[in-house]
């Protein structure tokens, strides 16, 4: 549709723009990095999350499968506590959010030798609200999931950081019940659990993923 906007004397063009269910899901999830990002250190409850990031960031630095200390004073499974090079700590969070604020970071965090104790890192993520934006929220994102009149979807992101998601897609949305009748008025709390069950049915009947592992791709912040 074509406007002439006389503040700025110029034509303006408006198109209708129906993206595609996969490329929906792909500009969903990169609204809601950015937004997350943004709003990383307004959100309650995430001390858990960052805890887990750190964790996470520093045993892939580490190169160790057997679990870290999670807080300052625990003791070491290596008998001390951990320690690991810059370079591997950078290269552990490349594709994470600003690099020239972890890069600084890192630098204060490190010692003579140039290696950073995990407690250290710890205490440097949490009390950094920059640092913990930049490393934090794409560490633990694992995709979205939404709703809408007609259908319900899950993106997964395949690795942290990614711009590679999986699209899943049921065909039960949130007026369904309203449009088939299931719901009286006033709604039940029979209808209610009738309701649960369906949706949980749907999820099995199109082979939603489902990970019960802690470290899975179903586990995570979504």
């Amino acid at each position: 549709h074509h406007i002439e906007d006389s503040c700025i004397g110029a034509i303006v063009v408006f198109k209708l723009f129906v993206p595609r269910g996969d490329q929906e899901a792909q500009f969903e999830l990169a609204a809601t990095r950015y937004l997350l990002r943004m709003a990383w250190g307004a959100l309650e409850g995430r001390e858990m999350n960052t805890k887990e990031a750190v964790h996470d960031i520093f045993q892939e630095a580490h190169g160790r499968s057997s679990a870290l200390p999670l807080a300052d004073g625990e003791a070491s499974p290596y008998g001390v506590e951990p320690t690991i090079d810059l370079v591997g700590l950078r290269r552990a969070v490349r594709g994470a959010g600003n690099q020239h604020v972890i890069r600084h970071a890192f630098s204060q965090l490190a010692d003579e030798n140039g290696r950073v104790r995990f407690n250290a890192f710890a205490a440097g993520v949490q009390n950094n609200p920059d640092l913990e934006a930049a490393l934090v929220p794409l560490r633990v994102f694992k995709g979205v999931c939404s709703a809408g009149g007609g259908t319900m979807q899950l993106s997964i992101v395949e690795a942290s950081g990614s711009d590679d998601v999986q699209l899943f897609s049921i065909p039960t949305g949130n007026k369904v019940p309203a449009s088939t009748g299931a719901f009286s008025k006033p709604v039940t709390d029979e209808e209610i659990a009738g309701w649960q069950e369906h949706v949980r049915h749907k999820i099995v009947e199109h082979q939603l993923p489902h990970d019960e592992s802690p470290r899975g791709r179903t586990k995570g912040f979504f």
